[in-house]
């Protein structure tokens, strides 16, 4: 996807059924023309986010082109052009429906049940009149887009009642609760809109089901907590096997298995649609090659648990003096992180041959194992460390930690910059702050 005509960075984000929520920067952007390449073998929508939000449809394959104009609209070309522009235009007239969709969220929760269904089901008719009429006058017949329409105007329907159950603990709600059975479309067309049947998907699952299936949260054992629920959820046999992927696709993506082979037999019974048995068999069987295979690469070492953090950074100072250190302090199960190492080949490559060491350095709260395939994963050339928990809580308290990821740069004297802890390789000003320490 390329795009022109703009003065800062454009960010996507898009929620995918086994990849979860994630965020992703350029990998080019020079004199307001960007490009953003992305992987599925499925098509997806994904939030372009430029001053404001909005959504793009992509299937596998396309090479779509966006041209911003001053005002801010979009103008497209290349593939999927008449799909994209039909949802621009239906998105603008759907505001106004969308933002009452907002007010009522924050005051209707405290209307009386009957009071409160009145008006969301007025919200939703005028939202399927209006979808009705533009299908009409724009004779759209593409039955990938009415579905991305449809399902669009009704996550916030599904959204609301799901919030005034939990909003009022009354077990009086039998008349919003039968709304909700009615149920968003869980079949597989929907996938075609991933944001809402994720959105959906999300809240029905952690709001509504597990609400009333878990009575008391083990946060020991939370994500095998979360499977046996869902392996008593009976209620709908896509929906379930959709919660599950839910749980267990972010620990593989995280480079654990552990979790997935604690419940391999209730997977085997309970994903029995083909595609998303061979997505999960396939992420499953990557992840457990990839563990068997990593090897600790030159310069990479579990650090000796009797070192301090402070003697710890001491010794990579005085090895790499004169250099510029970057120093990455990232966890396995942190998507950003994962997302800023897809990011980092261009910002690596511009330093070759330059004074700058890249240390990376692993959380304890990460599994070992996960840490040495996630290093080999994505090629994390550099000093590679791996923090026992004391020499993490260590950390935490000597540099200012406030969460994953953090990132430390220290000039070639040694020097601790403390302007900033977020210099993440995808940002234009990071590369400017290590040219400038140089």
């Amino acid at each position: 996807m390329e795009g022109a005509n703009i003065d800062t960075y454009p960010v996507i984000a898009f929620d995918k059924i086994f990849s979860g929520y994630e965020e992703a920067t350029p990998i080019f952007f020079e004199k307001g023309n960007f490009r953003f390449d992305l992987e599925s073998d499925v098509p997806f929508d994904l939030l372009f986010i430029y001053e404001s939000a909005t959504r793009i449809l992509i299937y596998p394959g396309d090479s779509i082109n966006i041209l911003i104009h001053s005002d801010k609209t979009l103008t497209f070309s290349g593939d999927r052009t008449e799909e994209n522009q039909n949802i621009q235009a239906f998105l603008e007239l759907f505001e106004p429906i969308d933002q009452n969709y907002s007010e009522l969220r924050k005051i209707g929760f405290k209307q009386s049940q009957e009071d409160f269904l009145n008006t969301v089901d007025s919200l939703k008719s005028q939202s399927n009149k209006l979808l009705d009429l533009f299908i009409d006058t724009h004779e759209i017949d593409n039955v990938d887009i009415t579905t991305w329409l449809n399902n669009h105007i009704l996550t916030s329907y599904y959204s609301l009642l799901i919030g005034y159950i939990n909003a009022n603990s009354s077990s009086k709600l039998e008349k919003v609760k039968e709304a909700l059975d009615t149920k968003f479309p869980i079949d597989k067309e929907g996938f075609i809109n991933n944001h809402a049947l994720n959105r959906f998907k999300y809240e029905y699952l952690y709001e509504k089901i597990l609400e009333e299936i878990i009575d008391e949260v083990n946060e020991d054992n939370y994500h095998a907590q979360l499977l046996n629920a869902i392996c008593d959820f009976k209620n709908d046999d896509l929906m379930r096997q959709l919660f599950f992927i839910e749980i267990v696709s972010p620990q593989l993506g995280a480079n654990n298995v552990a979790l997935l082979e604690e419940f391999m037999e209730a997977k085997d019974s309970i994903i029995t649609d083909p595609y998303l048995n061979s997505k999960l068999e396939s992420m499953y069987k990557e992840v457990k090659s990839r563990i068997v295979i990593a090897q600790i690469r030159e310069g990479v070492f579990i650090s000796d648990s009797l070192k301090s953090i402070k003697s710890l950074i001491d010794s990579i100072l005085i090895q790499n003096k004169g250099k510029v250190i970057y120093l990455d302090l990232w966890a396995t199960w942190c998507r950003p992180c994962q997302q800023e190492f897809k990011n980092q080949e261009s910002f690596k490559k511009a330093f070759e041959g330059k004074d700058v060491q890249f240390i990376y350095i692993c959380a304890s709260s990460s599994d070992i194992s996960a840490w040495k395939a996630t290093v080999d994963q994505y090629d994390l050339d550099g000093i590679n460390i791996y923090l026992d928990e004391a020499q993490f809580e260590e950390f935490k308290e000597n540099y200012n930690f406030s969460g994953f990821p953090t990132y430390l740069l220290f000039d070639k004297f040694g020097n601790l910059d403390t302007e900033n802890f977020h210099w993440r390789p995808s940002l234009p000003e990071t590369l400017e702050k290590v040219n400038s320490m140089l």
